[in-house]
């Protein structure tokens, strides 16, 4: 089951965050996970030769990443990563990039995110996410 997408800024800023069952939801912050998954975004090419890190195991979640231009996207779902979960995390990323493609270039630590609550209702309506 997919209990969370977060949207953060390359910079740490968490962008957007949805959780699709607050029962079921990651057991950490979501602003912690967010830093995490932007500390993990930036730190893990350097340490590797360049290479990016695509999915992470934490305690029962896993967290499947995917960047575009300045933002990181993680999906985090309490069963192992598939081919599904990757194919919404690409409709997300897809999705996100394209509704906000002029907003993206200039989010900073005083932006007002208000405007990427609308998100959810993409969500909503796609019927790919319960």
């Amino acid at each position: 089951m997919i209990r969370n997408i977060l949207v953060v800024a390359q910079h740490g800023r968490l962008v957007y965050a949805h959780e699709f069952d607050p029962h079921e939801s990651l057991k950490w912050s979501i602003k912690g996970v967010g830093s995490l998954v932007s500390a993990l975004h930036s730190i893990i090419p350097l340490l590797s030769g360049g290479n990016s890190i695509r999915k992470v195991k934490l305690d029962d979640d896993y967290l499947l990443i995917q960047s575009s231009d300045k933002l990181v996207f993680a999906l985090s779902a309490d069963e192992r990563c598939t081919e599904e979960h990757e194919k919404k995390l690409k409709f997300i990323v897809d999705n996100f990039t394209s509704q906000y493609e002029d907003l993206i270039p200039f989010i900073d630590e005083n932006s007002d995110l208000e405007v990427f609550n609308d998100f959810t209702d993409v969500l909503n309506q796609s019927n790919l996410f319960p």
